[in-house]
């Protein structure tokens, strides 16, 4: 009787590739789907990231938990999710800044620490008065700011957030100087801008959907449908920052096959009705890119906040 030996570097290959073919085959059926959201419920981060677990759910074939972790302009959440096992079930939803402004001013984790998987929306910012407020435009409202340097005051979302890098870059190229108040997100802002302590506020596009808000210009290359006489910032001459950059994250090294399987349910996702209504009534704008793309517009976000941050000597 003959004995035929396989020799041993041939079965380590076959293992090896038995194993990868096993992984892509299970995936993700050892446990549900953990979504770290790294903000407070109830806001529009929450409200999207919930509407995109849910399709996340249906078209992967497993539960999907959203879980928030909010804190730290978002820096805690990613770096739960940074540390964590790489085995794509835990996965983190929400804006870039956390991986970028977040890295720069307060030791976030940075975006090449973790793997994009896929960018699902864009968050608009704008310039909002309350609706009584006698600033009727933003060449007005630059007019008052320049004739009294440091004492308009506007409130924004946090130190180093979108609303505050993007309009601390206009004023510098507007030649303004403004007195800038940091809320702990836009609902508080809102309120005191409302009660009359702030001139004028900078809020995402879900906040400024509110009744007794008027929308002076919208951080955009083009106006936006919600607000068709409030102009962009690039009719302004200002090339505005990047919106909030939402997507999904992994952890680095996330197996390439789960990644591969998340990145098409998430375009599946995205381009699904419920996912689009959802975005409507949150006045949020539905933008699908692929892993590779969505890391790329990050770190070109990166640098842009990097340099105004420099810039503005922000701690």
């Amino acid at each position: 009787m003959n004995n035929h030996r396989i020799p041993s570097t041939l079965l380590a290959l076959m293992l090896a590739s038995l194993g990868s073919l096993a992984h892509a085959q299970t995936y993700p059926t050892q446990q549900p789907l953990q979504v770290v959201v790294p903000f407070a419920a109830g806001g529009a981060a929450d409200g999207m990231a919930r509407s995109f677990a849910k399709g996340l759910a249906a078209r992967i074939g497993q539960q999907a938990v959203v879980i928030n972790k909010d804190g730290a302009g978002g820096t805690i959440g990613f770096w739960q999710v940074a540390r964590s096992t790489a085995n794509g079930y835990t996965l983190a939803y929400g804006p870039s800044t956390p991986v970028t402004a977040g890295a720069i001013l307060s030791n976030g984790p940075r975006y090449d620490q973790l793997t994009p998987v896929c960018q699902t929306h864009e968050n608009i910012m704008t310039v909002v008065v309350r609706d009584e407020s006698p600033i009727k435009s933003i060449q007005q409202l630059m007019t008052m700011a320049r004739a009294q340097p440091g004492k308009v005051a506007y409130g924004h979302s946090g130190q180093g957030t979108v609303p505050h890098l993007s309009m601390e870059s206009f004023a510098l190229g507007a030649d303004m100087t403004l007195n800038a108040v940091a809320y702990r997100g836009d609902a508080p802002m809102t309120t005191d801008l409302l009660g009359g302590s702030l001139d004028f506020g900078v809020s995402s596009a879900a906040a400024a959907s509110n009744s007794k808000l008027r929308v002076l210009a919208v951080f955009a290359d083009q106006r936006q449908p919600a607000w068709p006489d409030a102009p962009a910032m690039r009719e302004m001459g200002t090339a505005p920052l990047a919106p909030g950059l939402n997507g999904l994250w992994a952890p680095k090294d996330t197996p390439p096959e789960a990644l591969a399987m998340l990145e098409k349910a998430c375009d599946a996702v995205v381009r699904s009705d419920e996912f689009q209504q959802t975005a409507k009534g949150l006045s949020q704008r539905p933008a699908f890119l692929e892993g590779s793309a969505y890391r790329k517009r990050v770190a070109g976000d990166y640098a842009s906040l990097e340099k105004i941050i420099r810039t503005l000597n922000l701690k």
